[in-house]
This record gives C-alpha cells, structure tokens and sequence, in this order.
C-alpha cells in the first residue's frame, strides 16, 4: 500500500494576497487601539500623588528655611516639616507609596564547623607578636607573626560550604549581553560614577588650598615612614593611629616615592572610593540596584564626607573602613552567614588602628546584633548571639593587636585625646557629666538639619553637615522607614536609624568642649546612615512620582529628575570648590605664596646661600613654606635673636617676614644695610607679607 501523498499548496491569487493583507491590517489596528486603551486605563488608575508631592514639596521648603542666614529661625521650619510629615503618612495610608524591601534567602548559621583547632596557635602567635612589638616600632618578623595570627584564626572560624549546599551558578550572559538589555541602568551607572570621580579628584591641588600645621604634621609622618620609621603610632599627630599613614606611604611609594600635599589628598580620595561602593551594596542588600546607586551619588557628591577626606585630618581611611564592616554586619545577619561577621570583625580591628572613633564601634554591633535578637524567635537565636559576639571580640582584638600594644606601651600618650574631651583633664566640666552628654547627643542629632561646629579646615561650619535636598530627604526617609518597619518588622530598618544616633557619640563625648559638638570630623561614622535612609526615601517617594508623571515620552520624569539632580549637585559643588576653599583662604596662611617667591627668586639667581622665615607670632609655619617651595627638609624657620647666625652663610640670602614686625626688618638692615625690601602683595586680603633680599 502506498503512503497517502499530501496534496500540493495551490498558488495564492492577487486578490487573496490582498484581502489577506487588509484583514491582518485590521487586526494589527485593533490590537494597537485595545492596547492604548488598556493602558490609558493602567495610567488612570494610578493617580497622581498629590499628598506625597506635597509632603515633598514641604519638606524642601522647611529644609531650605534652615539654610545660614543671619535671621533663620527654626519653628517655620518645625511646622512644615509637621505638616510635611501628616502628608506623607497619609500617602501611605492611601497606598501612594511603599517602601520594597529585598528578602534574601537565608542558609541557616553554621558555626564551629571549620578547623576550629587553627584558633589556639592563631591566638598563639597574636600573643606573641604583641610581645615582638614591645619596642613600639613594627618589624618584619613582628608583622607576619601578627599577619599569621589573625589568618589561622579566620581559617579557623571560618565556615566551609557542603556539598549539598554547593549549588552550580547559572551562567551570567555576557556584558554586552546585559548592556544592551538594561542600556538605562548601564548609562545612569556609567553617569553616577563619572560624576563620583570628578567630586573626588577634581581640584585637589586648590581644595584646601593652604598647608595647616597639623597638615605638615602628616606629612613629615608619612615622610619619616617612607624613610623607614615603622612606628606602632604617631602621637605627634591630631590622629596618632597609623594605618591610615602607612596607607599614604604605600600610594606615594607606588607613586614614585615623590611626596606632596596633592599626594596625601589623591591617596585619600582612592580610598573614599571603597567606601563609595560599599556603600552602594550595603543599600542594594537592603533594597535594589537603584536604590543603590542614588545612595551612592548623593555619598560621592556629598560636601561632608569629601572635604573629610581632602582635609588630610586623619578621617581618610575611616569610612573606607566602617562602611564595609556595616555592610558585612548586616549582610552577615541577614542571610545567616558567619563569613561576614568575620569579615566585619576583621574590619572593626583595622578601624581601630585607623582613628579612635571605631572605640563606638563594638558598642555599635552589640546594638545591631540586640535588635536582630529581638526579632523573631529569640530562643534559638540566643546562642548564636552569644557566639558571633564571642567571634567579633576575638578576631577584632587579635587584628587589632598592634595598637592594643602601643596602648600598653604608652597609655597616658594614646588616652590623652580621650580624656581631654571627657574630663576635667585640660578644663574643668562645665556641668554634670551625664547631662552633659546627653545634652550634647541631642545637640548632635541635629548636625543633618541644623548646624555643625568644626572648625573650617574639615568643612564649613555653623551650617547642616549636607546640602538642604539630603536634609529633607534625611527626614522624609525616616518617616518612610519606621512606618515601613511599623507595618513589616524587618529588623534591619530598625537598625539602620538607630546608627544614626549611635555613630554620633564620639562628638557627644565632647563633655569639657561642648562648643565642640556637633563635630563633622567625631560625627563622621553618621554619614553612613545619613545617605542610605536618604537614598531610600528619595527612591521609595521618587517612584510613587514618577510612576504618576509617565508619559510617552517621558517629559515628565526626565524633568523631575533633572530638577532634583542638578539642585543637589549645583549645591555640593559650591559648598566644595568654592565657599569651603573661600572660607579656608580667610582664615589661613598664605604658605604656597610664599614657597612660589622663595621657588622664583632660586631660579632668578641660580640658588640662594640661605632662605628663612621669620618666626612671628600667630603667623604662617615655616615647614609649610618649605613643603611648598619644594624643599621639606630645609629647615627654613628663625627667631629674631638668630638673625646674626645667618652672617656665615654665602650670598644671595632672602628673609620673609611679617610686615608687622617692624623691629626684625630694622635688625636686618642694619646687618644687611645694602639688602632691598619689597612688600608682596598677596592675592588673599591681609596675607601680604615681606620680601628681603641680600645679594651683595
């Protein structure tokens, strides 16, 4: 029997052609009408935010009222953000807005279950290492029986993945692949971090434009370290803690070993941009990729942190430090993972060898680990609360073995700057000591909103530590937060505010100096919190806004976020590059001046015999000059009776000098009658200083 053949397909006719042709014509029309309609149907029942807009409309009003001025008074301010407040909860009743919370798998805790037994020769050797160090200074052998130390006992706790619970990751498209996906999230990325780096690294040889004191204090540190001195601290320093110089030495070795005060600052800078990323997923860990990223743009342009950095104060390392610990501790607890403890424990013990405001810092995880306790079923919890603060002590204690033993070397030296600020050691309290601080904390908590009182050279003072578009969005995003945790209980949104005030203790504690406090540079670990609760409630009211205000062609949305965009990078780039330098310039000396004349006047006459600067009183330091004119190890400063000594010294000699000190001149041209004088005259008002040069 034969296979059935099919028939054969007759040949379409013109006229067929046709009519099919129309008739899917037709189709495609209604298909196009049905989804129009649908979707102006979509956008009609998400009406526009009305309450929500005006809770941010108010908050902007309010925070922009509290802005310097010499009439500012803060109750208009307090009943906007009122009523600002009543609006943004009443949009949350009415479902304007949600705050969307990722949830990450948890594995279940596995502690202990590595090779425990690598514990006790790690605490051996960190034991012994603490001896080796008795001398004070870091030696190669003391530094890899340490560097040992601290790995075996890591090794030890640290937990090893089963193979049940090795699981094969699905294999990444490429980045091509995922480019042309998400192009919109690649370019505002690529945009984000452009915009960083300029923040970052624009200007710094004019930001701060002048060499301070405790600036050449730092220098000559990370001078003496590229010289050999491995010392455990440097208490010569505003900060005696020496990570953050070995830090500096390290970049200006890689950097040809040529040291200056550009370099200081660029070393810094690199370092903020750890901090930047953490920063960004310690946010992605708590919400979304976009979240994140708003996090990090307002951190990176943020005039508070970066001018923290670009001071050289000793602040460079220490949110590159506790901004990854944070993310660890919390990512840590969140998906169940003891790695990440150890890694933030590892981080806590570096903190310490940074800047003394990581002291807060053991205070900080036993908090975070209370209220993670506290939530949930806390029985079978509670032993694993007691091990992982058991593990943070150990492993935070043997990282930080090198200063444990500085302490012990020279306790009153590193305990000094502590006391200075908590007792009566340099003035008297002017109050009760627990009324003063929590005086002081409240004062403190509104740094954010109201003021700070630093000094000029590590930000501006007497004005809010951000720009007024963070300040509202600060408070907006703890009111989305604690409603957000009022109606969910995650632990972690808790958590988030209470840092806030927990990280501004250490300006707090500025009992026998409340004039002190709020302080940018003790207060500096609240950044942290500042920037992501403003990241969140910027993103979570953001997308209630924009959702409203789409259009075809998204006019609307591209119009909000430009406004807002350009309003907070508009504010960050004045207060950075042009009030901070300004108020800077005003209030120092003008050291680079003076190392340009003494640079010029070399190459006039092919050397100088001799070059000095007058000591005068409350005026510029001699070792800033001599940074400046590119000669660090002269040593350029002479007192008045000196001047005879310069007698022996070969032609042609030049003496700067106050123009106040009319007696000094008169000396030198009677030693020097044939020597000429010229008043230079200084770009900066009253910085003018003299020029007397001897060249026969």
């Amino acid at each position: 029997m034969e296979p059935r053949s099919e028939p054969e397909p007759q040949e379409q006719t013109i006229l067929e052609y046709l009519k099919q042709q129309l008739s899917s014509k037709k189709r495609s029309e209604a298909q196009v009408s049905s989804g129009r309609e649908g979707g102006e149907a979509a956008v009609a029942q998400q009406p526009f935010p009305w309450l929500t807009a005006g809770a941010l409309v108010l908050a902007l009003l309010a925070q922009l009222l509290l802005e310097p001025t010499a009439n500012r008074s803060g109750i208009i301010s307090i009943v906007l953000y009122v009523l600002s407040l009543g609006l943004l909860l009443a949009g949350g009743r009415r479902k304007e807005w949600s705050l969307e919370l990722s949830h990450p798998d948890s594995q279940g805790w596995r502690i202990f279950t590595g090779s425990t037994w690598l514990v006790l020769p790690g605490i051996g050797f960190a034991t012994l290492s603490f001896f080796m160090l008795s001398a004070g200074f870091v030696t190669l052998p003391a530094a890899f029986v340490w560097a040992a130390g601290v790995a075996l006992v890591i090794l030890g706790l640290w937990e090893r993945d089963t193979e049940a619970q090795v699981e094969p990751e699905p294999q990444k498209p490429s980045l091509l692949t995922r480019f042309q996906q998400d192009r919109a999230w690649f370019l505002a990325a690529g945009l984000v971090a452009l915009i960083v780096l300029y923040f970052a690294f624009s200007r710094l040889d004019l930001v701060p434009p002048e060499l301070m004191s405790v600036q050449v204090d730092h220098f000559y540190t990370v001078q003496e370290i590229l010289q050999g001195n491995t010392a455990l601290t440097f208490n010569r320093n505003l900060v005696s803690e020496p990570l953050q110089y070995y830090w500096a030495a390290l970049i200006a070795r890689l950097g040809g070993g040529e040291l200056s005060f550009t370099l200081l600052k660029t070393a810094y800078a690199l370092a903020s941009l750890v901090g930047t990323f953490f920063l960004y997923r310690l946010t992605e860990e708590l919400m979304d990729r976009w979240a994140s990223l708003i996090a990090a743009g307002l951190f990176g342009v943020a005039f508070w942190p970066v001018l923290q950095t670009r001071a050289v104060l000793g602040a460079g390392l220490t949110l590159p430090i506790l901004i990854p610990a944070m993310y660890y501790l919390l990512r840590g607890l969140r998906r169940e993972r003891v790695n990440h403890i150890l890694i933030a424990a590892l981080l806590g013990g570096l903190g310490l060898l940074t800047n003394k405001v990581f002291l807060i810092f053991p205070l900080v995880v036993l908090v975070v680990l209370l209220i993670w306790l506290l939530h949930g079923e806390r029985q079978p919890k509670l032993g694993v609360f007691f091990s992982l603060i058991a593990i943070f002590l150990l492993v935070s204690a043997i990282t930080a073995m090198p200063i444990v033993r500085a302490l012990t070397l020279n306790p009153q030296e590193y305990l000094r700057p502590i006391l200075s600020r908590v007792s009566s050691l340099e003035t008297p309290l002017p109050g009760s000591p627990l009324s003063l601080f929590f005086s002081n904390w409240l004062t403190a908590l509104g740094i954010v909103n109201w003021s700070n009182r630093s000094s000029w050279v590590d930000g501006i003072p007497l004005r809010p530590a951000v720009d007024w578009v963070t300040g509202a969005l600060f408070i907006l995003g703890i009111a989305t937060i604690l409603r957000s945790y009022h109606q969910n209980k995650d632990w972690s949104l808790l958590a988030l505010v209470i840092l806030y005030p927990l990280l501004l203790i250490p300006s707090a504690l500025a009992l026998a100096f409340p004039t002190e406090n709020p302080s940018l540079s003790r207060g500096l670990g609240a950044a942290l919190p500042v920037f992501v609760i403003a990241a969140l409630g910027l993103y979570t009211l953001g997308k209630s806004l924009l959702l409203a205000l789409k259009t075809k062609k998204h006019f609307g949305r591209v119009i909000v976020i430009g406004i807002i965009s350009v309003l907070i990078l508009w504010q960050n780039s004045e207060a950075i590059f042009h009030e901070y330098p300004q108020t800077y310039r005003q209030n120092t000396w003008n050291a680079s001046e003076m190392g340009k004349v003494i640079t010029q006047t070399r190459q006039n006459f092919g050397g100088l015999g001799g070059v000095w600067v007058i000591g005068y009183p409350y005026w510029v330091d001699a070792r800033a000059v001599a940074i400046e004119a590119g000669l660090p190890q002269a040593d350029l400063a002479l007192q008045p009776p000196q001047l005879e000594e310069t007698l022996s010294f070969p032609l042609p000699k030049l003496f700067l000098l106050n123009p106040q000190d009319s007696d000094t001149l008169s000396q030198l041209q009677a030693l020097y009658p044939l020597g000429s004088v010229v008043l230079y005259p200084s770009a900066y008002p009253e910085k003018n200083f003299l020029i007397y040069t001897v060249a026969q």
